[in-house]
């Protein structure tokens, strides 16, 4: 992420995360996506740049 920022090349870059889920403890998705962690500022009026990144879990590992 920092050198996505320096690449952009502005003092303006903001790095905020948002935390969701839709697996809770089981396996499979329930379909309904949790917001775990929320942002801290609006991004109204704002160009944002979505990354997705997927944590691994024990169990994901454990299976392949």
């Amino acid at each position: 992420m920092a050198d996505l920022a320096r690449a952009i090349g502005t003092d303006e870059v903001r790095i905020e995360f948002l935390g969701v889920q839709s697996y809770g403890d089981e396996t499979s998705s329930s379909g309904v996506v949790q917001i775990t962690f929320d942002l801290t500022k609006p991004i109204d009026g704002k160009n944002v740049l979505v990354s997705r990144h997927r944590r691994h879990r024990i169990d994901d590992e454990l299976h392949h």
